[in-house]
């Protein structure tokens, strides 16, 4: 299939997943602590971080459960 996605929407996506990955490593957590709590598959969850995958609202509600912030905290990205 091909990626349809815009170039911003691409940055977006790069940008939220160095944003995880910066609430992740401040809480001194490993990618695969962060897939645990959050029920995930540790390969899914790398690519939300590396900006490779566009998750769905459930699945960052769960992430931002699991590094203990509120969904719209996880969401603020610069």
């Amino acid at each position: 299939m091909e990626n349809r996605l815009s170039y911003e929407a691409k940055l977006l996506l790069k940008q939220m997943g160095q944003h995880i990955k910066a609430l992740r490593t401040f809480l001194k957590m490993t990618q695969l602590d962060v897939a645990l709590d959050a029920g995930m598959d540790l390969k899914n969850y790398v690519k939300i971080e590396q900006g490779e995958a566009n998750p769905t609202v459930i699945t960052l509600s769960h992430i931002a459960s699991a590094l203990k912030v509120s969904l719209s905290n996880l969401l603020m990205i610069n």
